[in-house]
């Protein structure tokens, strides 16, 4: 009998444990659902009879998402929504509205196509762009009269395969407040771009592919590798017969084409990040952008 009341005792608390989880789960979710104030908000609100002054305050301080079509704007006044509300609405979508063509124009080919986040991306204008994931590299320190640092990437080729007739484009997109939100720092990214971005002055800033080395990277057993030059334990350059030399145009404010070698040989390559200006490596480099060409 003590061990049939102590199952029903346990099962009873695992009971409300998990009533406790849902009703947690669904409120939280409530919060969120009720964060981005729409037109049927502002509707409720005024038939509540909430003042104008603490519509407006929410306004403000919340995300938006606000039709403000005439026939919208006029099932708002039918509502018995007031003048000074309804502008505050459409002042604040219409700047949300601007700002985000504004970076729609940054952010393009100069054609069709806009990227939306930072990054490097290769295809076909009119077709969509592929996204070059970065690759994790290991170093190693070797020598002892003419020490080098070899870098290596797994695997003897790469998961992605670009075309000679393929157009490959560089994405650098500085983090701004987003008029949208309550975040005044901008959102934290975790992208290695952005992270890039982030590094050189410890500020969101945009850069430029001036800043990456295209190299080629040689094949050895069952990983590709590329190496540098030493001095004293620290490393100086990428070593010369490793490097491949290519053009860049801007298209758009955060965008360029890179133009490629018209007679670069099909094999295995990467864009390499680098300090300012310079043939140096950052310090710490884990990750590359690696490809093929066919």
């Amino acid at each position: 009998m003590c061990f049939v009341f102590i199952y029903l005792q346990e099962n009873t608390m695992r009971f409300f444990f998990a009533l406790i989880l849902i009703s947690t789960s669904y409120f939280a979710g409530a919060k969120n659902f009720a964060d981005t104030l729409k037109n049927s908000t502002i509707i409720k609100m005024t038939t509540s009879k909430l003042g104008d002054n603490l519509i407006l305050s929410s306004i403000n301080k919340s995300p938006v998402k606000f039709d403000i079509s005439p026939d919208a704007m006029i099932a708002l006044k039918k509502a018995g929504v007031s003048d000074v509300v309804i502008e505050s609405m459409v002042k604040k979508q219409s700047e949300i509205d601007e700002q985000l063509a504004q970076n729609l124009s940054n952010n393009s080919t100069g054609g069709k196509f806009t990227f939306t986040k930072s990054g490097i991306y290769f295809g076909k204008e009119g077709e969509k762009f592929t996204k070059l994931d970065p690759t994790l590299t290991t170093s190693s320190y070797k020598g002892i009269y003419f020490p080098k640092f070899v870098y290596s990437i797994d695997g003897k080729t790469a998961n992605y395969s670009i075309k000679k007739d393929n157009e490959i484009y560089f994405n650098f997109i500085p983090s701004k407040k987003d008029l949208n939100s309550t975040n005044n720092s901008g959102t934290p990214s975790s992208d290695y771009m952005d992270a890039i971005m982030t590094q050189i002055s410890g500020t969101n800033v945009a850069i430029s592919p001036n800043e990456f080395k295209l190299v080629q990277l040689k094949t050895k057993r069952n990983s590709r590798i590329y190496e540098a030059g030493s001095n004293l334990g620290q490393v100086t350059s990428i070593k010369g017969k490793y490097i491949i030399n290519f053009k860049y145009e801007q298209v758009s404010e955060y965008t360029y084409r890179i133009i490629l070698p018209a007679d670069i040989l099909p094999g295995e390559y990467s864009f390499v990040y680098l300090s300012k200006n310079t043939n140096i490596l950052v310090k710490q480099v884990d990750k590359a952008f690696d490809f093929r060409v066919e």
